[in-house]
């Protein structure tokens, strides 16, 4: 839904709206935008300023976090300026930037003292820049009708040292519970079921074996997700997967036209 907040009533802090008219929340960029001298410090500066603490835009935030890291990897000093062709590569995602105002999240998840049981939902994915992992609430609001919503979401660049795919995706999936962690400290989701899903079939059979055949990377990761016991995992298929936007990022415009990342797969 495409909103323009100038000619709707909302309720504004630090670049999170909400809308009570639609009872959803939407977004503004707050970022200063300049057209010269970009330099790490400034790009970094400028990545920071967008407020996203639920990490619901997780699929544009991590381009600039991989952007970032780039140049990093080049080795810029703080204060460098960057090369034309950089500069204008972040020009292009500030512009871009402009487009997050169409995006919607709904405020209400469904539960009340009326509904009949909730269910969370996570997925986890990797690709070779980045580690993606997004929560759902599935809500049955009553017997004839179920509510998916987005919770919350978040990500991080992949290392910048050669990893591979399976273990990449295992890493995704380490993520994914330590958001659980996190969120299963709110009370509405206390004693909820919880199923979490991954597309890759190898992270899938270490998470499901014994820690201890496993080599030391992999066995530190998949004791940590074994302690998370309340959890089941299973298999999604790749493009079923909300979570391959987070690790492979999105435009606003895809973004917002994704019923994938708002509601999750069908």
């Amino acid at each position: 839904m495409h909103l323009n907040l100038d000619q709707s009533p909302f309720f504004r802090a630090l670049g999170l709206a909400w809308r009570p008219d639609i009872d959803a929340f939407a977004f503004s960029p707050q970022i200063h935008q300049t057209q010269d001298n970009f330099t790490k410090r400034k790009v970094l500066s400028q990545a920071a300023q967008l407020f996203d603490p639920l990490g619901w835009l997780s699929p544009i935030t991590i381009r600039a976090k991989i952007f970032v890291q780039e140049l990093w990897a080049l080795g810029f000093d703080w204060d460098e300026p960057l090369s034309g062709s950089l500069s204008s590569r972040w020009i292009e995602f500030l512009q871009d930037l402009q487009g997050i105002s169409a995006i919607t999240i709904p405020r209400w998840i469904g539960s009340s003292s009326a509904s009949l049981g909730i269910e969370i939902h996570g997925f986890a994915d990797a690709s070779q820049s980045a580690l993606g992992a997004v929560i759902y609430a599935r809500t049955y609001i009553n017997t004839h009708e179920v509510r998916v919503s987005l919770v919350c979401a978040k990500t991080k660049v992949a290392p910048l040292k050669k990893v591979t795919i399976p273990r990449l995706e295992l890493c995704a999936a380490n993520l994914l519970v330590r958001l659980m962690r996190h969120m299963e400290k709110t009370p509405d989701f206390e004693n909820t079921p919880v199923y979490l899903w991954t597309d890759f079939t190898v992270a899938l059979a270490w998470i499901k074996s014994h820690p201890l055949r496993c080599k030391e990377f992999v066995r530190n990761r998949v004791t940590e997700i074994q302690e998370f016991a309340r959890a089941r995992w299973y298999h999604i298929s790749g493009p079923e997967n909300p979570a391959d936007l987070a690790s492979c990022g999105a435009s606003p415009e895809q973004l917002q036209k994704s019923e994938l990342w708002t509601f999750g797969p069908s």
